[in-house]
């Protein structure tokens, strides 16, 4: 699979990731209203990208959903994914892989495919392509997806954020990306180190940068929400876009 820069995928992050996210299990109320609106067919063979430790997929399995198959970039949290599935006796199929190389996915294999938890806002700017294309290949024609994105416009300060982090980057000699943001939050405390190099960089897109994205890419938007459309309550830094295959 290709392999992640360190700055996007450090063993740091990594740590961070599973402290925070292996024991979470609640769905967000946005994520419950698009699945139960478009994930209809029980039957249907559905992929949960970036799964993590299976907080979506076993909510989907709980709902009566069949044939659900996630994959995600962390080995740690696959092996979480999995201890929780035999301890729940879950015919889920956890897989170690990266969203840039489904290779052990055949093409247009799936009905259903839920790119929810922002997954494609943590991938590097050059392998954002890839990811998307890798997307498209395995999905049948028709197929649905739910993608969830960063939303440059939910936070009034990332103008601003965004300036002062890539004057630093520039100065210090490093890529610079306008869209491209460190998190300024931690575990709930700020992140002191927000601004040095070992930071993991988040994408927070327009939504009208990342429609021509899909749109260039084969899919077709069905439908679009901001966060607040979709859910009340709660912080809102996502937007959602619902696609399906042309085929």
């Amino acid at each position: 699979m290709p392999r992640k820069p360190p700055e996007f995928y450090s063993e740091e992050f990594e740590n961070q990731v599973v402290k925070v996210w292996k024991d979470r299990e609640n769905l967000y109320g946005a994520e419950k209203v698009l699945l139960d609106k478009f994930l209809k067919d029980k039957k249907a063979k559905i992929c949960d990208a970036g799964t993590g430790s299976g907080r979506i997929a076993f909510y989907l399995e709980e709902e009566g959903f069949e044939d659900i198959h996630g994959f995600d970039l962390s080995k740690r949290m696959i092996d979480e994914a999995e201890k929780k599935a035999g301890i729940n006796t879950s015919k889920i199929g956890f897989r170690h892989a990266d969203a840039c190389d489904l290779s052990l996915y055949p093409d247009n294999h799936f009905q259903y495919l839920v790119y929810l938890q922002q997954v494609l806002s943590m991938i590097p700017e050059d392998q954002l392509g890839e990811a998307l294309r890798e997307a498209f290949r395995i999905g049948q024609p028709g197929s649905i997806y739910i993608f969830s994105f960063m939303d440059w416009r939910a936070r009034k300060y990332n103008p601003l954020l965004s300036l002062i982090v890539n004057s630093v980057r520039f100065f210090t000699f490093r890529k610079t990306s306008k869209y491209y943001l460190p998190e300024l939050t931690l575990n709930g405390r700020f992140n002191k180190g927000f601004l040095s190099r070992n930071q993991h960089p988040i994408w927070w897109p327009k939504m009208e940068m990342v429609i021509p994205m899909l749109e260039e890419t084969g899919f077709e938007i069905v439908t679009t929400h901001k966060q607040n459309e979709v859910s009340s309550g709660g912080k809102e830094y996502a937007f959602y876009l619902i696609c399906s295959k042309k085929g």
